[in-house]
């Protein structure tokens, strides 16, 4: 749907005003370049009703606020920095440098009408790259934040979306309109982040689900979940309880849902389910506790899941909210690759189901942990927290993904697997 006459009438006479929300998306930016880091920003675009919606909008990025080098250096844009998180700010001097426009960039802007949630954002990243200029100013140790500098968003160039060109405009092509973008509010939040020289970075582990048929003895099938550490050295994870690592923010919240559930690494199942483990510590024991787990279950007859997640506290931006470390019993060391497996099933109701799992993320340490605990490791019990010194919380999740899915068929109280 093309723009309507009152849209147009309204912003030549007028400022057409965004809701921009501007966030980091880290709260750490690591200065060895390891972990990539971007300024986060969520414009948002008032649209008239559902019944009656608005065009979308297309905005050349370049050279405005969405462009953060040349936004810092023509006063679209603050830089500040402080020596600690609530200490007093003083802005950062940047008119001796003159960054150019970036490369001409459009992106959409989707009209959201009035009663839409407030998280519906769009959503669009800058990069700050290591090799910049920009990069090279910040100091290890350092706190920063990044702000509007007023209600001008810098857009040189914006236009109603015709709904149905798949070419973006050229500004050769078409002059835009002429009413200016403004921000409607300048209390839109800010990037705020602290300079690293490095963050640790989690190697590569790959996570497999297939189904295991039943045998003469047990004619009931099986989920069998491998993980494999793709690693040169062995590293150690945390299978359940409260999880702490950065976490990845978006315009309005965190990107991932990450919360304290049992990582299937620990063989969690859900309530009136029973696990077997058969590992070789383990092997053949039932699990000893009902958990909740990362697990999506849908009925394939009427799309219904069965076995969902459970919203449970959610882990920190650094390190949680909660101060406790991991305990040793949460603990599961991988070993280069060296195959680790855990089995699932679970009690349902007749029919076909398929099973799914929801990536979530982990802490995890070089080396075999539990090796720190030293000579008394005898005297530490399994509830004890691992020390101080073990315990890091700037890390980047090593993120549990896996694409396989799989379908079972449920049949008197057993699990066939489905041909």
């Amino acid at each position: 749907m093309g723009p309507s006459r009152e849209d147009a009438n309204a912003t030549s006479q007028d400022n057409l005003r965004l809701n921009l929300r501007i966030d980091s998306q880290y709260r750490v930016l690591d200065l060895s370049g390891g972990l990539p880091f971007h300024i986060v920003y969520g414009p948002r675009y008032r649209g008239r009703s559902r019944s009656d919606p608005s065009p979308s909008l297309l905005i050349d990025t370049s050279g405005s606020v969405f462009d953060v080098p040349y936004a810092l250096t023509h006063c679209l844009m603050h830089l500040y920095e402080s020596q600690a998180a609530n200490a007093e700010r003083q802005q950062i001097d940047l008119s001796r440098f003159d960054w150019p426009p970036g490369k001409y960039n459009i992106v959409t802007i989707h009209a959201r009408p009035t009663g839409s949630a407030i998280y519906t954002y769009d959503k669009y990243l800058c990069p700050i790259t290591i090799d910049s200029e920009l990069a090279k100013l910040f100091k290890t140790g350092i706190w920063y934040s990044v702000e509007l500098a007023s209600a001008d968003l810098g857009v040189k160039w914006w236009a109603f979306d015709d709904g149905g060109n798949e070419n973006r405009p050229s500004r050769r092509e078409n002059e835009g309109e002429s009413a200016k973008l403004v921000c409607g509010k300048r209390s839109t939040g800010r990037a705020a982040f602290r300079a690293f020289t490095s963050v640790s970075l989690p190697p590569p582990v790959s996570m497999h689900m297939q189904v295991i048929p039943g045998h003469a003895q047990n004619h009931n099938a099986t989920i069998e979940f491998t993980f494999t550490n793709l690693g040169s050295t062995p590293i150690t994870v945390q299978s359940n309880g409260h999880q702490h690592f950065l976490t990845e923010w978006g315009p309005y919240q965190p990107e991932h849902g990450e919360d304290s559930r049992d990582r299937l690494l620990a063989i969690p199942v859900a309530e009136g389910c029973s696990g077997v483990d058969n590992d070789d510590e383990n092997k053949g024991k039932k699990s000893a506790r009902i958990g909740r787990t990362s697990l999506v279950v849908t009925s394939v007859d009427d799309a219904k899941q069965v076995l969902h997640r459970f919203r449970l506290p959610v882990c920190g931006p650094l390190g949680g909210s909660s101060k406790s470390r991991p305990k040793k019993r949460q603990l599961v060391v991988l070993e280069p690759n060296v195959p680790v497996r855990r089995m699932e099933k679970w009690a349902q109701e007749g029919g076909v189901y398929r099973v799914e799992v929801e990536t979530l993320g982990v802490w995890w340490a070089d080396g075999r942990l539990k090796e720190s605990y030293g000579k008394d490791e005898e005297r530490v019990t399994e509830d004890e927290e691992i020390p101080k010194e073990c315990f890091e919380a700037r890390i980047a999740a090593l993120r549990l993904a896996c694409k396989d899915v799989v379908e079972l068929r449920m049949d008197d109280g057993e699990f066939w697997p489905v041909s």
